[in-house]
């Protein structure tokens, strides 16, 4: 239960009143990477670890951030992709065990 409370502390702003992002690519079988939206927000939520995330049909973020984590996220934007390189974190320093977020700030 503990760690669904944190889960939901860290992630909550991405379910609570949000919706489905109109301009996400399909869901199929391989899907790793969800989104939401709230506000002028986008939350891209990947189920998967991977090294780089890329986001399209997206504008130029003014700001991107993981939720639960203080460091600063890289990315590079081109052609209305967004690619997310995900920071290198150690299991003591990440955010949550499951489904990483990051907050793309329209």
């Amino acid at each position: 239960l503990s760690e669904l409370r944190i889960w939901l502390e860290v992630k909550g702003e991405t379910i609570y009143e949000a919706s489905a992002w109109k301009n996400a690519a399909a869901v199929t079988k391989e899907t790793s990477l969800y989104f939401t939206k709230k506000g002028e927000n986008i939350f891209a939520i990947s189920t998967k670890w991977k090294k780089e995330l890329v986001v399209k049909n997206i504008g130029k973020p003014k700001a991107l951030t993981m939720l639960g984590y203080k460091g600063q996220i890289n990315y590079r934007y081109k052609n209305s992709t967004l690619f997310i390189t995900v920071p290198q974190l150690t299991p003591d320093i990440i955010p949550c065990q499951y489904a990483w977020t990051f907050k793309i700030e329209q």
